[in-house]
């Protein structure tokens, strides 16, 4: 997930919404916000880290945060003005936050989640075969030993009923 801030370039009545809105039941009575470009992106983990609020949608204007979260403030102050100064302007306004939530990025996590899962689902198959192969092989090789002791001791018979054979035929 991710926090997307925005400039509130202006506020439009409700008469400005579009046609397609009118299914949020409920809604149809409230202002159209006409929003910039995405001045900042920042990470959810890192929107924590400066204390920020944990709503994950809503409206907050600097000034609000100037008092109640001054570290966010600050931050975000010192990343317009420098974005502001290499764009050469001098927009110092007062900035209002939009807060988007990133669905894709939670979906895409939770299928790398999921993914994850299945490779180790399928190296625990994989480990499973390995040792039914070796399991197998163990078998083979202790028929094969099994066999080999049969044909030993079948060939003791045949070199007894040999030595027999020749005792007879020498007497």
């Amino acid at each position: 997930m991710r926090v997307v801030i925005h400039k509130i370039l202006d506020v439009k009545p409700p008469s400005a919404r579009l046609p397609s809105w009118s299914k949020n039941v409920g809604q149809g009575d409230r202002n159209v916000v006409e929003l910039s470009d995405p001045l900042i992106e920042i990470s959810w983990v890192e929107w924590q880290m400066l204390q920020a609020p944990e709503s994950k949608m809503g409206t907050y204007t600097t000034c609000d945060l100037s008092i109640e979260r001054p570290r966010l403030y600050e931050y975000l102050k010192n990343v317009l003005e420098s974005k502001n100064s290499n764009a050469n302007t001098q927009n110092k306004t007062n900035i209002q936050l939009i807060f988007e939530t990133d669905e894709n990025k939670d979906i895409l996590v939770a299928i790398e989640e999921e993914e994850q899962q299945l490779i180790n689902r399928l190296e625990k198959i994989q480990k499973i075969k390995k040792i039914h192969k070796r399991l197998e092989n163990l078998q083979k090789i202790k028929k094969i030993h099994k066999l080999q002791e049969q044909k030993v001791a079948l060939l003791e018979k045949v070199k007894s009923i040999d030595e027999s054979i020749q005792v007879l035929n020498n007497a």
